[in-house]
C-alpha cells in the first residue's frame, strides 16, 4: 500500500523478494507508579517498516520535530505503522523515520505485537530515480543493508543523524 501510494508499485516484487519478516511479542509490566518510567529507550528502527498492534494500554510515544513526546492513540482494531531508517533512505527522505520509545505508569500491563519488515543483509538500499530531482537531490548513497545494521551496533546515534553519518551525501 505504501509503494502504491508513492506511485512506485513497480518495485513491489523487488521489495517482497529482498525482505525478511520478524515477529515479536512484547510485554511491559505495570510499574505501579504515578510517574512515567521509560521502559524502551528512544530509538528509530533500522528496517523498512514496523507494524505494531497494542492492547489498548498506551505506552508508545513518538517524538515531534520540536522534541516533545506524544502518545500514539491507537484506534481499536487498528495497526500502527512506523517507517524505518532503510525506507527513509530508499525514499530519499520522503518517508520519515520516527524516533519513538515506550513509557509506562500505573497498574496495567502493556502487550504489543510487532512485525518488522527488514531488507535482507545483501540488499542494496538505493533511492529510485522517481525520488531524485532538482528539488530533491540524492541524500543517501546506496548501501548494503547488512553493513548498515552492523554499523548501528557501533554507534549510539539514532535516526537520521545515524543514517547521515553512515551514508549521507
Amino acid at each position: 500500500m505504501v509503494l502504491e501510494s508513492l506511485g512506485c508499485e513497480k518495485y513491489l516484487n523487488e521489495h517482497l523478494g529482498s525482505s525478511c519478516y520478524h515477529f515479536r511479542w512484547s510485554k511491559y509490566k505495570a510499574t505501579g507508579l504515578d510517574d512515567r518510567e521509560v521502559l524502551l529507550s528512544p530509538h528509530t528502527d533500522q528496517n523498512f517498516l514496523t507494524i505494531l498492534y497494542q492492547n489498548g494500554v498506551n505506552g508508545l510515544e513518538i517524538q515531534t520535530k520540536n522534541g516533545e513526546w506524544n502518545f500514539v492513540q491507537q484506534l481499536p482494531n487498528s495497526f500502527i505503522v512506523l517507517v524505518g531508517d532503510s525506507f527513509h533512505a530508499w525514499s530519499n527522505g520522503r518517508l520519515r523515520t520516527q524516533m519513538h520509545r515506550v513509557t509506562m505508569s500505573g497498574f496495567a500491563t502493556r502487550y504489543s505485537i510487532g512485525i518488522f519488515v527488514s531488507p535482507k543483509p545483501w540488499y542494496v538500499v538505493s533511492a529510485p530515480d522517481e525520488f531524485i530531482d532538482e528539488e530533491h537531490p540524492l541524500h543517501y548513497r546506496p548501501f548494503e543493508a547488512g553493513e548498515y545494521f552492523e554499523y548501528t551496533k557501533s554507534t549510539g546515534a539514532q535516526g537520521e543523524p545515524r543514517l547521515k553519518s553512515f551514508c549521507g551525501i
